[in-house]
């Protein structure tokens, strides 16, 4: 009887043991789960520390959509405003035709003959002023394209001027550009008409020599230049 007893006993202490060992398992089990809803709840610190980082993420991105959007990324200043400032110094250093003005006179100093010449694309910048020393006489005239002769030695020139048939063209010539007075002009032919005149320069001065038309003409016309023996 003391024997059915003790084995009795016996298996109950196995069976709670074997219980014992369990509960703790599934008491981990139940804290692991309790953890696990605290975490997705956004209970947890270190969760709620990476949602904060990524928080921080998104932010970045909108900083560099930002900084992609902004204005000084874009240099509208090339686009809109430095390369149209550049366009107009171009204008004023470049635009205006070879001879339209006495700063940009066309070298004839050794001579030459040119052929097909035009007033068409020039502007009405000077006026063979009319009483001036030794000009054609009158203010009023139509455009004109501008040579320069700049002899190192005193030279004496012949400028001959054949317009086209319908166009009536003056011909003169001046030391300075900015005085009326002229060293020589012509304007007795009418359409059609050769003008010619000669004059001197001296060695280191320049004269300008001015291929006007009379108002209402602009046309094509030859220049023969020549230096006088």
């Amino acid at each position: 009887m003391i024997y059915r007893i003790v084995i009795v006993v016996a298996l109950l202490g196995i069976i709670f043991g074997a219980c014992a060992s369990d509960d703790p398992e599934q008491e981990n089990q139940n804290q692991i789960d309790s953890q696990d809803v605290q975490d997705v709840s956004g209970q947890d610190p270190d969760v709620d520390g990476h949602l904060g980082e990524d928080a921080d993420q998104s932010g970045a991105d909108a900083s560099s959509d930002e900084d992609v959007g902004a204005p000084e990324d874009v240099d509208d200043g090339d686009i809109g405003g430095g390369d149209v400032g550049d366009v107009e110094e171009d204008a004023k250093n470049g635009s205006a035709p070879e001879g339209d003005s006495c700063e940009t006179a066309i070298d004839v100093t050794d001579g030459a003959a040119l052929v097909g010449e035009s007033t068409v694309e020039m502007n009405d910048n000077y006026d063979p002023a009319l009483g001036a020393d030794n000009c054609p006489g009158t203010n009023f005239s139509d455009r004109e394209r501008v040579y320069v002769v700049a002899p190192v030695e005193t030279t004496i020139y012949e400028v001959v001027a054949e317009p086209e048939d319908s166009f009536d063209l003056m011909l003169y010539a001046r030391e300075d550009c900015a005085v009326d007075a002229c060293v020589a002009g012509t304007r007795f032919n009418g359409a059609g008409g050769m003008e010619t005149i000669s004059f001197e320069v001296a060695g280191g001065e320049s004269v300008f020599i001015f291929v006007d038309g009379e108002i209402g003409h602009a046309g094509e016309f030859d220049l023969m230049v020549t230096i006088e023996e």
